[in-house]
């Protein structure tokens, strides 16, 4: 508190606390998550302790990268298919596109399914650091569930065709 001559009473205003990070410090920050963007806020914050010798909460890290437009979203689940399993997949298509209705009655086809009966194995989601997609026309964004309750004319207008 501080003290005026005419015995007004405020509070003092803190000088700004000093940056943990400088520029090139965040710029490496912003290198180890463009090389690892499923990297999490905690363990960036363990790397920068560990290299930089400077040692931060996990929000000052997040904070930093909201700041340079990187926010944490659910990463997509996409199988991996490496070019050995893309070639074998197109060989088995190319093999089995001309079979005819009567070979395909007797395929028996199995989807596989885990069912966990106590408890889970873990969070089933993983967070990434990407950057916000800007919309060019957000007159024409319309999502999926928007998307299945239009009709098909209404579903052609919304994307602008005749």
């Amino acid at each position: 508190m501080h003290k005026t001559q005419e015995s007004e009473i405020y509070n003092k205003m803190k000088n700004s606390e000093k940056k943990i990070f400088n520029e090139r410090d965040e710029k490496w920050l912003l290198r180890q998550v463009a090389d690892n963007p499923k990297l999490s806020a905690p363990k960036l914050a363990e790397i920068a302790e560990k290299y930089l010798k400077k040692k931060c909460n996990p929000e000052t890290i997040r904070r930093i990268l909201r700041k340079h437009g990187l926010h944490g979203r659910v990463a997509l689940k996409k199988p991996f298919i490496n070019p050995k399993n893309r070639q074998i997949r197109l060989e088995f298509v190319q093999e089995h596109e001309k079979k005819d209705f009567e070979f395909w009655k007797t395929v028996i086809f199995a989807d596989e399914s885990k069912f966990n009966i106590f408890g889970s194995d873990g969070p089933s989601k993983v967070l990434e650091w990407k950057q916000e997609k800007k919309i060019l026309y957000p007159t024409l964004y319309v999502n999926h569930t928007q998307l299945a309750a239009l009709g098909p004319h209404e579903a052609q207008q919304a994307f602008g065709a005749p």
